[in-house]
């Protein structure tokens, strides 16, 4: 009987640690969290990280700066 609740513990447990997994690797697999920590879990689960480009590009940037000085609306 001892046996069986051992037996069981461990069964939740991996269960736990399973069910962490689905939570955490969508997010590392696409590569939406770049941060130390993000990084230290894809090298834990051997997901090889990935380097998102930056939403807008510097020269959308540069333009809307441009656009900016020229109305006037720079601090």
């Amino acid at each position: 009987m001892e046996i069986l609740f051992i037996m069981m513990g461990i069964a939740l447990f991996i269960l736990m640690l399973y069910i962490l997994y689905l939570v955490i690797e969508p997010g590392v697999r696409k590569g939406i969290d770049n941060s130390k920590t993000g990084k230290v879990i894809q090298e834990y689960f051997g997901v090889p990280g990935k380097v998102l480009p930056p939403v807008i590009s510097n020269e959308e940037i540069e333009e809307e700066l441009e656009r900016l000085e020229e109305e006037g609306e720079t601090n």
